[in-house]
């Protein structure tokens, strides 16, 4: 599932986009479309790739056709869970 998007030529993309792409074809197979995701939660392991992510993001909501409300918290700053 490392394979890049349709059209793409940045590298990053490679192992980004098939989580999207992922909840895109579950929303098809739920008859829906991202056109109708009211929100979306993100959570990349670093912040260093926030850009690389975002771009892809953006291909999928791109901000002139009204995304959905976005929450972003970087997975390696959540706590660990105690039990």
């Amino acid at each position: 599932m490392t394979q890049p998007l349709a059209n793409s030529s940045k590298a990053h993309r490679r192992t980004d986009a098939p989580d999207a792409q992922n909840i895109q074809a579950i929303l098809e197979s739920a008859s829906t479309s991202l056109d109708r995701v009211v929100k979306c939660g993100c959570v990349p392991a670093r912040y260093g790739r926030f850009s690389a992510m975002n771009a892809v993001y953006a291909e999928f909501f791109p901000p002139d056709k009204n995304p959905p409300a976005r929450t972003t918290v970087q997975a390696a700053k959540l706590p660990l869970a105690r039990s």
